[in-house]
Parts: structure tokens; C-alpha cells; sequence
């Protein structure tokens, strides 16, 4: 029974502390988070989630997911350079997604 309850509280710690964290970052942004766009590491260019589920962080207003904690230390050390590359990434992928306008003759 005491082992039960030991599990649960230190649970409970780990979930509060999570809350806690994610709580404060938005408070620090004004609650205004841009969600992140891609479905790759920024830093890697992996799939997200290909080394289990990938790590959030909120820099300057903008929602980072990472594939692993060694890149979120790579991004801290040059956030300007990633930040760039998302820019980049973002705007082709924008780019590719443009749908052609109805003016498109279809056949009879």
C-alpha cells in the first residue's frame, strides 16, 4: 500500500512540475504561442516523434518541437540560425501548398 501511494505522489509531482513549467513559458510569451508548422526537427530534420515523442519548447512566442533533448541544446546554443530555418522552411512550405485559382479550363 505504501508503495502505491509513493508511486502516486511522485507521479502527481512529475505532472504538477510539467503544468508548472509549460504554465510559466506561456506566462513569459503573454499567452501567445505560434504553433509549430512542420512536422520535422527543426534541428535534424527527422520526423518528429521517430525517437519517441518529441520535446516542446515556446522561444520568443514561437512553439519548437524537437526530436530529442541533444537538439534542444544544439538550438540554445545559435536560436537566431534555427529561427531562420523555420522562417525558411515555413515560408516553402507555404509555397508548395498554393492551390491554383478556378480559372483552370477543365475539359468537356
Amino acid at each position: 500500500m505504501k508503495r502505491i501511494f509513493i508511486t502516486a505522489l511522485i507521479g502527481f509531482c512529475i505532472v504538477a512540475t510539467i503544468i508548472d513549467s509549460t504554465a510559466k513559458e506561456l506566462k513569459k510569451n503573454d499567452g501567445v504561442v505560434k504553433p509549430y508548422p512542420l512536422s520535422i526537427c527543426l534541428v535534424t530534420d527527422s520526423d518528429l516523434g521517430s525517437m519517441g515523442s518529441p520535446i516542446t519548447k515556446v522561444y520568443d512566442g514561437q512553439q519548437i518541437k524537437f526530436c530529442c533533448k541533444p537538439c534542444v541544446k544544439e538550438f540554445e546554443k545559435n536560436p537566431a540560425e534555427y529561427l531562420k530555418k523555420l522562417t525558411e522552411l515555413t515560408q516553402k512550405k507555404d509555397d508548395s501548398t498554393t492551390v491554383l485559382n478556378d480559372s483552370v479550363p477543365v475539359g468537356k
